[in-house]
């Protein structure tokens, strides 16, 4: 995806230059990127850069706190895209799905919610 491409290569390129830009910046970027009705772009800033700073043990916790932090700025399709991208990195944790799910309860549409649904059912059979 060229939105994709272009994401990958600005961060290179800060980074080749020692462009300093912290995870919470990034996210700033993210939410400003929404703001302006570019959630592809939103989404490709977040998958590029959650990952930034941010220790093996405390990624779970730590994205969820930041999709909360987002949804309650009102930042619906970043805390989504932060939600997707944790659940590739954690597909079998319930609480994430849980959490994806209620966004998508309360912000997507009911097909949108049911996809989440079956997704969750998918890779955590046995949760309740």
């Amino acid at each position: 995806d060229m939105v994709e491409r272009i994401i990958e290569k600005a961060i290179q390129a800060l980074t080749r230059d020692q462009v300093v830009i912290d995870r919470e910046q990034w996210l700033k970027e993210a939410e400003a990127a929404e703001s302006s009705d570019a959630p592809l772009t939103c989404a490709a800033i977040v998958r590029g850069t959650i990952w930034r700073g941010v220790e093996d043990d405390d990624r779970k916790r730590t994205w969820l706190d930041d999709a909360m932090s987002c949804l309650s700025r009102n930042s619906v399709e970043t805390a989504r895209a932060v939600y997707a991208h944790a659940l590739t990195v954690f597909p079998a944790k319930k609480g994430i799905w849980i959490a994806a799910s209620e966004l998508e309860r309360k912000h997507g549409t009911k097909e949108s919610h049911a996809q989440m649904l079956k997704k969750a059912v998918g890779y955590c059979p046995k949760a309740e």
